[in-house]
């Protein structure tokens, strides 16, 4: 006994079979004589142990030994008649065969010893359970379980039925992040011919993609697309590689690259087989994303419509999701900030049934509720999208959606007066910038967050200078409206009757521009922005009235008073609340400095003597050094070197 013991190595399991065999009239020696002499001592224990069992319960065990883990409705299929949960129950108490899986009384599963050895033995008496392997796929595709059923549509070596079931499911692989699914059965997406190897190969592609792995989902691309010039199918082979390198350059930040791209992909008839209906929708979702970042509504519109064409009964399960996603991105930039937060809470709410993750995860909808949410003023909960988004779009290297969202923070920050919180995060974005190899075609995004600090800042100088340097797209055009009406320089009103108003957005725009040029003319000025407030409480715009010059917040404050309704007293609160709460300065200096200030403190990090910069400005000698005495306070150093490395530390120089 003492032998067996120690060969058992302390396994509770082993231990308890050695138990029971002797239990049921094992002779101790001639047991102990054949476990010592087998190569695999553990597995004959696991044999003898289930030779004991009855034929009625070997067969059960064999039944479910189909399956590594099962829930009670899958043991009712797979046992049929013979079914018993109190069998179930028995066995798990005994704890050889089955134990519950995790917290859940209802789930079983086997212990791996076990299962290989019943699975042998059910081998060696040549049991058939094709027909049971067949249940189980219909089973597990009534579950929405696509990876169960491959596995067992495998186990039938119907390799026809294999390729269906890719070929109809691959793209809910591709959704739920599945790429190593995708790579273990792209064997079965074509035959050994060599168009059959080419579409082993595309799915290949979309595996790698959905692993992350953009650089060897770009070789592959590359080669495939080659190749397809010599394929009987290659139009539809070059239109898989386009659509994959689509997401690749995404990814990287390459947008003008997409457009490349998706016109070389239009540009050549298609005669040999072309994209699925919900392929097409998908590369129509990248796109729009594209837009989307950009703020480009007419884009946007353009792709919805696009894919809704395509948008036909029996389409793969995204569809839907994608639908609702770009019909909220599009309501969002045009201005419907209501609907699109509605349409967007649906579109996430789906996204998150179905486990949509990596290059399928729902990354517009999260900046699309965030932004709304921002219009509204409630600025928490905004926050709260954007950290999700930039924590998802970092796992994934998705870049344009990571600085997207960190933009969107830094914003923020400024928005509540908090000029440290934003000053870090722009040099955390700069050096994250340098330090990942993002492609340097966005590094606008990266310039648009210090813009936006260096406005805040009233350093008009900087923020002109980086506007220079601008890709022309909408969002860049409202960049520049609002850097002009930071500074005070005003279009003419005769001039901005021409601009567009084709959607909410643009209209509140406008209106806003024309109250800005007649600012001083208090009857004309109300009356522009009496037509913005009435499309904004229709809209649910509101921070970008509270994003407003003084002079203008003031007005759109008696307005209310002398009109209150429930959207003007909201309005009111949100612009009260940044009036408490704006600091009036630099970073967090108590005392702004003026324009003449910052010119002079540029001046004092280079080596130029007082004299000299006083010159260079064409200002008395006494004059400079009454404004050093300000720079010097406001600063709160004692000399012009501690004043440079302050303003550094202030992104001011």
């Amino acid at each position: 006994m003492k032998a067996i013991l120690d060969l058992a190595g302390g396994w509770p399991v082993a231990i308890q079979m050695l138990a029971k065999n002797l239990a049921k009239g094992a002779r101790q020696t001639n047991f102990a004589l054949r476990v010592s002499s087998d190569k695999d001592p553990l597995h004959l224990l696991v044999k003898e142990t289930f030779e004991f069992l009855s034929s009625e319960e070997q067969g059960q065990l064999i039944a479910l030994a189909t399956l590594k883990e099962f829930d009670l409705d899958t043991a009712q299929l797979i046992l049929g008649k013979s079914y018993s949960q109190q069998f179930l129950n028995k066995l798990v108490a005994e704890g050889i065969y089955l134990s519950t899986a995790g917290e859940s009384t209802s789930k079983y599963e086997f212990h791996p010893i076990m299962r290989e050895v019943i699975n042998q033995i059910a081998a060696s008496r040549k049991i058939d359970r094709t027909d049971l392997h067949k249940s189980l796929v219909d089973h597990f595709l009534q579950r929405d379980d696509m990876s169960a059923a491959l596995d067992q549509a495998y186990m039938t070596n119907d390799y026809v039925r294999m390729n269906e079931l890719l070929r109809a499911f691959a793209r809910e692989m591709v959704a739920t992040g599945q790429g190593e699914q995708l790579l273990r059965w792209a064997r079965f997406a074509g035959d050994e011919s060599p168009q059959g190897l080419l579409m082993r190969e595309t799915v290949e592609i979309m595996g790698h993609l959905t692993n992350l792995d953009y650089r060897l989902a770009e070789a592959k691309s590359q080669s495939l697309m080659l190749r397809a010039k010599e394929s009987e199918i290659g139009d539809f082979l070059k239109r898989i590689a386009h659509s994959a390198m689509l997401y690749v350059e995404f990814a990287r930040g390459n947008l003008l690259q997409m457009d490349e791209i998706f016109t070389e992909m239009l540009a050549n008839p298609v005669q040999t087989g072309d994209l699925e209906n919900s392929d097409k929708i998908a590369v129509l979702r990248l796109l729009a994303n594209k837009a989307l970042i950009c703020e480009d509504s007419d884009a946007l519109k353009k792709y919805l419509e696009s894919a809704q064409e395509f948008a036909t009964s029996g389409l793969a399960m995204g569809v839907p999701f994608t639908l609702n996603a770009m019909q909220a991105m599009s309501l969002y930039t045009e201005g419907h900030y209501y609907q699109a937060c509605e349409l967007a809470q649906l579109a996430l709410a789906q996204a998150q049934e179905r486990n949509f993750r990596g290059v399928s995860a729902p990354y517009e909808v999260h900046l699309v509720l965030a932004k709304c949410y921002e219009e509204f003023s409630r600025l928490d909960e905004a926050i709260e999208h954007l950290e999700i988004l930039k924590e998802m779009a970092g796992k994934a290297g998705q870049w344009p959606w990571y600085l997207t969202a960190d933009s969107g923070l830094i914003k923020i920050s400024l928005t509540k007066g908090d000029f440290p919180q934003a000053r870090e995060s722009l040099r955390l974005q700069r050096e994250l910038f340098a330090s990942e190899g993002i492609s340097r075609a966005i590094s606008w995004l990266v310039d648009i967050s210090e813009i936006d600090f260096r406005c805040a800042s009233k350093d008009f100088d900087r923020a002109d200078s980086l506007l220079k340097r601008l890709p022309q797209n909408p969002r860049v055009e409202q960049l520049r409206d609002d850097y002009f009406r930071g500074t005070g320089k005003q279009s003419l009103e005769s001039d901005i009757f021409q601009t567009s108003e084709k959607n909410p957005r643009e209209k509140i725009r406008k209106y806003l521009r024309l109250a800005n040029s007649v600012a001083d003319r208090e009857k004309e000025c109300s009356q522009y922005l009496r037509q913005a407030l009435s499309i904004g409480a229709d809209s649910g715009a509101q921070e970008i009235f509270v994003r407003q010059s003084d002079s203008i917040t003031s007005k759109i404050l008696k307005i209310a008073s002398e009109q209150p309704t429930l959207y003007l007293d909201g309005l009111a609160r949100a612009i009260t609340a940044k009036i408490r709460g704006n600091f009036e300065g630099q970073g967090n200096l108590t005392e702004a400095l003026t324009t003449r200030e910052l010119e002079i403190v540029k001046h004092l990090s280079t080596s130029k003597p007082i004299n000299t910069i006083a010159e260079s400005l064409h200002i008395s000698h006494n004059t400079i050094k009454t404004h050093l005495r300000n720079v010097y306070r406001k600063l709160e150093v004692g000399d012009r070197d501690a004043a440079v490395e302050r303003a550094k530390d202030l992104l001011l120089v």
